[in-house]
């Protein structure tokens, strides 16, 4: 098992930060889900790769790059910018070394981070 992701933000409320400004002060108020991937990726133990697009104008690369150094007890860790990619079209702009990052990465995680299954007893 293995973690991908692609342009993400930290917090719901750094987005508000980012696109609302005039709205920071009342975002406690407002936000019902804060979306704390920040809070949640340091407890990640399993292999995550991040893709981000050099010229995402949705989500500011400073949250990506938050988020791949606080994944500090991941097994292994991969970063990965897309240039030329936006926040939709880093598929796009990445072509086939975006599709070679993923499948390297998916290939050294089946091989080298195996995924332990535990038996578990059957229920009825």
């Amino acid at each position: 098992m293995a973690l991908v992701l692609e342009n993400t933000f930290t917090t719901m409320g750094s987005m508000v930060d980012q696109h609302m400004a005039h709205l920071k002060w009342f975002k406690s108020f407002l936000l019902r889900n804060k979306w704390p991937s920040i809070d949640r990726i340091v407890k990640v133990t399993r292999p995550v790769l991040f893709i981000y697009g050099e010229k995402d104008e949705i989500i500011d690369n400073r949250n990506m790059l938050e988020l791949y150094k606080a994944a500090e007890k991941t097994a292994y860790k991969q970063l990965y910018m897309v240039a030329g990619g936006d926040h939709n079209t880093c598929y796009f702009y990445g072509g086939f070394a975006y599709l070679h990052t993923i499948s390297t990465f998916i290939s050294k995680v089946l091989t080298e981070h195996p995924l332990v299954v535990e038996n578990h007893p059957k229920t009825e």
